[in-house]
């Protein structure tokens, strides 16, 4: 029989959502699936719609607990997890329905700790849930070091990889960050893992809504992405002194988040626009020389460096100009 995966979903107010999500986890095409729905003290009807899932199909377990953050969620959620394979997969998101088999059988075939897909962004229509139909994947494998640099190259989501749980059973989502703990455990997991697949396909659907990054209105806490940046550029130091260049990478792909949430109030938070000035010009110098950075990416950095308000005027222009 194939080896157990364990899909854990926080469950925070996703009414909307949770049963499209369940059910492209239902329905895969790999038959050894536990699926454990952590409610995270919902407010709307989206607790009752998981326990009534749960007594529709024999293979859900749900966790009730007070509303204590997605980490503390996915946390109970990789505790109570019994699988050999365990992914993470958003209440609002859902995968195609040959994300298991094909993702798990080439883990298998090529000996792989991790494996890693594409996602496909959505907004108002739904792609089909098993839309890929294809028996041939294009796929990359690293091993040592290079795991970390090109897999973090290309995602920062812990929902888009299955591990094995061997790698990931001493690992704990951040309970002290609201901004980029996902990043952490990915990064963390990456640095235990001397081998691991990047297929490249869209395997997971990814939802947008108004508190997607590209949408959400700034708040403070958003600033925790620096904090959690700062750490993640010390683990990654610690791994290897050549991780320098991905670090810095990172932190602007985080950065350029905060930017895009700030645009329509950054002189309403003018001490926080000031301190990611701040933090951008402190490594400028490392930006400039980033091989990684595209040259747009590095006319940002500059524009922003000089003044937050010509950035914004820049971006502003750009908007207008594109929508003509």
């Amino acid at each position: 029989m194939c080896k157990k995966i364990s899909a854990v979903v926080p469950v925070y107010n996703m009414g909307k959502y949770i049963t499209k999500c369940v059910e492209s986890l239902v329905n895969q095409k790999y038959k050894n699936v536990e699926i454990i729905l952590v409610d995270d003290g919902s407010t709307d009807n989206s607790g009752k719609l998981c326990d009534a899932l749960a007594s529709q199909y024999h293979n859900i377990k749900v966790f009730h607990q007070k509303n204590s953050g997605v980490s503390k969620a996915r946390n109970k959620g990789l505790e109570l997890a019994t699988g050999y394979y365990i992914s993470f997969i958003d209440p609002d998101d859902y995968l195609d329905l040959q994300t298991y088999e094909t993702v798990i059988a080439l883990m298998e075939n090529n000996h792989a700790d991790i494996g890693c897909y594409d996602n496909y962004w959505f907004e108002n229509q739904e792609p089909s849930y098993d839309w890929n139909n294809n028996t041939n994947y294009l796929f990359d494998l690293y091993s040592n070091n290079n795991v970390t640099i090109n897999l973090l190259l290309e995602s920062r989501s812990a929902c888009r990889c299955i591990y094995t749980k061997q790698i990931i059973k001493n690992l704990h989502f951040p309970i002290h960050l609201t901004q980029g703990e996902d990043t952490i455990f990915l990064a963390n997991a990456l640095i235990q893992c001397q081998r691991a697949i990047h297929i490249k396909a869209p395997f997971y659907f990814r939802r947008k809504t108004p508190n997607s990054a590209t949408r959400a209105s700034y708040n403070h806490n958003f600033l925790d992405i620096i904090k959690s940046n700062e750490i993640l550029e010390e683990m990654l130091l610690h791994q290897n002194k050549s991780n320098n260049n991905l670090s810095n990478y990172i932190f602007f792909q985080q950065i350029s988040h905060l930017l895009i949430s700030l645009k329509d109030t950054y002189k309403k938070h003018k001490n926080d626009t000031k301190y990611i000035n701040r933090k951008l010009k402190i490594r400028f110098h490392h930006f400039m020389l980033n091989p990684y950075l595209k040259s747009k990416e590095k006319i940002i950095i500059i524009s922003f460096c000089i003044s937050p308000s010509l950035y914004f005027l820049l971006q502003s222009l750009y908007q207008k100009f594109k929508n003509l």
